[in-house]
């Protein structure tokens, strides 16, 4: 075992050339409130009617007390409950947190449920796969996209079915997970390790770790860096091949962190980026050669764009979603050919496959369009690129289109608050495409039940981008139709958030309710022939939950709507317009007064007592 002290510097080249695998456990959310594992089992505790020995029994056996008491799935509804979610996450990622998650890790794995390693991914900018179902190995290491990994295999307990809690979980862990299994036992045959609030202890860890062993040593070597380990424990350790690296307190750890990562910054900088490169040994030509390989870049592309098979290159957003294909067009060969090019050592910029990935996705290539996006963000790694919000657009769009919305989401979120705020139509797009990513997680969460977890994306999305919602009330151009449409969708999709919100917030909902009516009738003025924002609209307009509706108002909206869709409502509510309102009742027939006497139908004055 070695104290806080140099670093070494096998571990410094194996993160700084990315071989290193960062390895979390429960010390990584030290200090974050809500993520203690044992204080949230320690919350269920009066609803287990037997607690008998509880302050002897370890994380696993409480869970299963619980498990016996009232089943699985009631488990992990209430867990997930308590548990924060990546969104309400935001706010709680420290510098600390940056500091460790920023370091070139290419593969993140945690034995955590919470999201904060996903959090901190986020808040750096850095896209990310995930990892946390068996289906999910295979392309996640098939990727060559330059994408961090983050691989949870314990599961994740908001969207996750193979969630390990209890004893019985760990057990039968290698015949339920051989995937993932095989994954980890090939990281550590093949990559070095830094473990860091990981107590190596975790039964899963210690099976497959073993099963190396057996093997041979840890692939590149393997770091621990512990607050006071016990120092026969790291004797055993360092027997098995791991330094064990100890410090008093959280903030010796973090002080090493910080270092490791100024020393693993230079190291790269020294080796890998081209400016220090030239400084370092060509100072007096530096700028000549970075002049020369922008000129090269700069003259490739307009080459390109002269030729016909790639004139799409040079189109804008707006102008490439209108795009038409002519005859003899071969956008998918034009895209093999870029590949082809940049393996033979030419400077491809990302901004050229990015438009590629858009091209092949609305032509209906999507392995291609995958690829192309994919090749985008390598290239970008590699030439340490910051993408511009354009780029970012352009990837939010194509990941959205393939389905793949979570990593679409955070893509558009950057497009969308960073891009020009005068280029409107590019805006309402991203704002169009961001709430389709939004609905989705939100539809997932409370399919299975995780009402809290919904309420933080939306909560969230409301907060951070209620600013941008004037966007889809813009009037769009008439002969732009991408415009056209990307208004529809973003009103129409603004119009199922506030009704969700409406639905979510209860007897407070009636003003979510109102915002969602006027969003669903600019989505039907601008498309009156789409019959999704009717659905929508007529139980908040004919049996709102909360306020008094407006029946009247659904009468006029499906008078003015096309004859297909009145007949399509029919068929779905059995009538063509809202019903009518009662009429009022008939006034009361005049009467002659007697001096002294009530007129019929007079009664006394009612006195309402005052609350």
């Amino acid at each position: 075992m070695s104290r806080i002290g140099p670093l070494s510097n096998a571990l410094v080249q194996a993160v700084a050339e990315g071989r290193a695998v960062l390895f979390v456990g429960a010390g990584f959310s030290h200090g974050v409130t809500g993520l203690d594992w044992g204080a949230l089992l320690d919350t269920l505790k009066p609803q287990i009617q037997d607690t008998s020995g509880w302050d002897n029994l370890d994380a696993l056996d409480r869970a299963e007390l619980f498990v016996q008491a009232h089943g699985r799935e009631r488990l992990e509804s209430e867990l997930a409950a308590l548990l924060p979610s990546v969104d309400a996450l935001a706010d709680k990622v420290t510098e600390f947190h940056k500091a460790l998650v920023s370091q070139p890790f290419p593969v993140i794995v945690t034995t955590n449920y919470d999201g904060l390693v996903e959090a901190t991914l986020q808040a750096l900018d850095e896209p990310y796969r995930l990892v946390v179902e068996e289906a999910e190995v295979a392309p996640a290491l098939a990727a060559n996209d330059g994408c961090r990994v983050v691989v949870k295999m314990h599961g994740d307990l908001l969207l996750g079915d193979t969630i390990v809690l209890t004893r019985d979980d760990y057990m039968g862990y290698e015949a339920r997970r051989p995937a993932m299994v095989a994954l980890l036992q090939s990281l550590f045959l093949s990559r070095a390790f830094f473990f860091y609030g990981f107590g190596l202890s975790d039964p899963n860890f210690l099976l497959i770790f073993n099963a190396v062993l057996r093997k041979q040593a840890v692939g590149g070597g393997a770091w621990a860096l512990m607050r006071e380990p016990n120092h026969l424990l790291a004797r055993y350790w360092q027997s098995h091949k791991v330094d064990v690296i100890s410090g008093n307190t959280y903030g010796d750890l973090e002080r090493y962190v910080e270092t490791l990562g100024r020393e693993v910054a230079k190291l790269r900088r020294d080796r890998f980026d081209l400016t220090a490169v030239l400084a370092n040994h060509f100072p007096d030509e530096q700028h000549s050669i970075l002049r020369l390989l922008e000129e090269v870049q700069e003259r490739f592309v307009r080459q390109l764009e002269r030729l016909e098979p790639f004139t799409w290159v040079r189109l804008p957003h707006n102008e490439l979603e209108s795009y038409r294909v002519s005859e003899g067009d071969d956008a998918l060969g034009a895209f093999r050919v870029l590949r082809a090019l940049e393996r033979a050592g030419l400077p491809v910029p990302a901004k050229v496959y990015a438009s590629a990935a858009e091209l092949l996705g609305k032509l209906n290539y999507p392995e291609d369009a995958r690829a192309a996006a994919d090749t985008c963000l390598r290239v970008l790694k590699q030439t340490n690129t910051r993408a511009t919000p354009e780029l970012r657009g352009a990837l939010g769009r194509v990941f959205s289109r393939l389905g793949d919305l979570e990593r679409a989401r955070p893509f558009l979120e950057r497009a969308l608050a960073e891009g020009d705020q005068r280029d409107v139509a590019s805006r309402t797009a991203e704002l169009a495409w961001l709430l389709r990513c939004v609905l989705d997680r939100m539809d997932q969460l409370r399919e299975r039940r995780r009402e809290r977890a919904a309420r933080d994306v939306l909560a969230r999305f409301l907060k951070k981008y209620a600013g941008f919602f004037d966007l889809a009330a813009r009037q769009p151009a008439v002969d732009d139709e991408a415009w056209v449409w990307s208004a529809y969708y973003a009103n129409h999709r603004l119009g199922r958030v506030f009704a969700m919100a409406s639905e979510l917030a209860g007897q407070s909902g009636e003003v979510y309710a109102l915002q969602a009516v006027e969003r669903l009738v600019r989505a039907l003025e601008l498309a009156p022939g789409k019959p999704e924002p009717y659905r929508i609209l007529r139980p908040l307009l004919v049996a709102p939950r909360t306020g008094k509706g407006d029946v009247a108002r659904w009468a006029r909206v499906v008078a003015a709507a096309p004859a297909d869709i009145q007949r399509k409502l029919r068929e779905l509510f059995g009538e063509v317009a809202a019903p009518e309102p009662e009429p009022p009742p008939p006034p009361p027939r005049p009467t002659v007064s007697m001096p002294g006497r009530r007129s019929p139908g007079m009664s006394k004055p009612r006195v309402t007592k005052t609350e």
